[in-house]
């Protein structure tokens, strides 16, 4: 092995163990830290089983720390484990029964589980002590498109909006309610100051690709996605859409 590539090997060696030293404790075992930010990786892959099983040690270990409950139920919700979810959640609010973000995920739990008319008695406890939490307005503005009620949906989505305009998901959420009800031009004029962001969320590039292809812009649709495969998506999604538009409140969203 020539020299230089034996130095740069030797370098890549010592990294390595610099690295696993640093994300270690003092007894060898994992740091939490590392542990969170392994649990990130693997949930941002779409790995939730792998990322429940971090956030599951780090959990246990700090059971009044309400962030990490949260993580640990929806790396379990992604990973299908609803019960489990709910669980971890409910056994967080027995030990702090006032915490707002434990309640509101409860309420999603319950949403995601079916149980909407639970998620929405959940999400109207949390506005009644705060009519100005914009997320929980979302929260249960979705939980009412899962039961068919879009204009009330609609209504809140546009209430979050006042209190949050730069919220990208806000607008999505909006979007997805006028499609469900088929108002593709409006959905896409909700979305369209989205179009030109590097930053947009995937949803939010979902739901343009979707749109752009039920309103006769497919061309756009090559800007959003390169794959094929997503393109063909996106064009499957918009011919399932509603071909018959229903009213729907007046709501200005902008980027």
């Amino acid at each position: 092995m020539k020299t230089g590539m034996l130095l740069l090997h030797t370098a890549s060696v010592v990294l390595v163990v610099m690295l696993s030293a640093c994300g270690r404790s003092e007894d060898g075992a994992l740091s939490m830290q590392t542990r969170n930010t392994l649990a990130d990786q693997a949930e941002q892959s779409g790995r939730y089983a792998e990322a429940a099983q971090f956030y599951q040690h780090a959990a246990q270990e700090h059971p009044h720390d309400s962030a990490l409950q949260i993580a640990y139920a929806r790396a379990l919700l992604g990973s299908g484990d609803l019960v489990g979810a709910r669980d971890v959640v409910l056994k967080a609010l027995a030990a702090r029964p006032g915490d707002r973000a434990l309640l509101r995920e409860s309420g999603v739990i319950e949403l995601k589980s079916g149980n909407a008319a639970l998620g929405i008695s959940t999400f109207d406890r949390l506005l009644a002590d705060d009519a100005s939490d914009w997320r929980t307005l979302v929260d249960k503005g979705v939980a009412l498109d899962v039961s068919g009620q879009h204009p009330a949906a609609q209504q809140l989505y546009c209430r979050a909006w006042q209190i949050a305009p730069n919220q990208a998901s806000i607008a999505t959420d909006f979007a997805t309610s006028l499609m469900l009800q088929g108002n593709a031009n409006a959905a896409r004029g909700a979305l369209d100051p989205y179009f030109q962001r590097f930053d947009i969320p995937a949803a939010t590039r979902a739901d343009l690709a979707v749109l752009y292809e039920a309103t006769n812009q497919g061309n756009r649709v090559g800007e959003l996605y390169s794959d094929e495969a997503q393109r063909a998506n996106a064009a499957a999604l918009a011919r399932r859409l509603p071909s018959t538009p229903s009213a729907s409140p007046s709501c200005q969203l902008k980027a």
